[in-house]
């Protein structure tokens, strides 16, 4: 079976050859690997991509959250201290 392998610190995607699966693990060559099927683990590679593309979009969304939350302390910090 040919599966798709992300990785959460990537943006890569590799082709697999998996020997079997249940719902929690795969098997390669042999080797037992506990690998979560649609997080890592994907049936196509366009399932891959739009994992990855959904994990870049909260991490824009989680870094927008945070820079607002900076902007708003500075902005707070000036005012105090009558700062242009």
């Amino acid at each position: 079976m040919i599966k798709y392998k992300t990785w959460d610190w990537s943006s890569d995607i590799m082709k697999i050859e998996i020997d079997r699966e249940t719902p929690s693990t795969i098997w390669i060559k042999g080797s037992k690997y506990s690998e979560r099927k649609g997080k890592n683990i994907h049936d196509t590679k366009e399932m891959a991509i739009e994992y990855l593309v959904e994990r870049e979009s909260q991490n824009v969304a989680s870094k927008a959250k945070s820079l607002s939350g900076a902007q708003e302390a500075l902005a707070k910090l000036k005012a105090k201290y009558n700062i242009q």
